[in-house]
């Protein structure tokens, strides 16, 4: 019952801090429509022929970052507790639990990313000729 707690409360803050991380939309204007609207900041500036899908994309990208920078913590955290923990049961339970909710942590966060990535792929077409899926993908061939 306590890791279903755990697992609940976890998950909670994760989204609640994912929420307070993105952007707010506000108003009904296109503002990556620079014929429709040539004043806007982004026209004066230039968007680089980004879309709305393409700063979707940061935004999840750095918010991996820093989730896989935590779980990266919370692993070696739990390591260090598992091996300072002298064979006591409850001690070991509990760095046993640590490292596996970090490891749950890492796929749910990666499982996000490939939904966003997708979805945002879909419904807000780049202007480059790549998806991010083929662009991770001619990555790889090229490694």
């Amino acid at each position: 019952m306590n890791r279903i707690k755990y697992l609940v409360a976890s998950l909670g803050v994760i989204l609640s801090l994912g929420g307070a991380m993105l952007p707010v939309s506000v108003g009904a204007a296109d503002l990556f429509n620079c014929t429709d609207n040539p004043n806007s900041e982004i026209c004066k500036n230039g968007n680089n022929g980004q879309t709305i899908g393409d700063y979707i994309n940061t935004v999840v990208d750095v918010m991996l970052f820093f989730i896989g920078t935590v779980s990266v913590v919370t692993i070696i955290v739990g390591g260090v507790r598992y091996v300072t923990s002298h064979g006591e049961p409850k001690a070991v339970e509990t760095a046993k639990n640590t490292v596996f909710y970090a490891v749950i942590g890492v796929v749910v966060a990666v499982a996000s990313y490939a939904i966003v990535h997708f979805v945002t792929d879909r419904f807000f077409p780049s202007n480059s000729k790549k998806t991010s899926v083929e662009k991770i993908i001619s990555v790889k061939n090229l490694s």
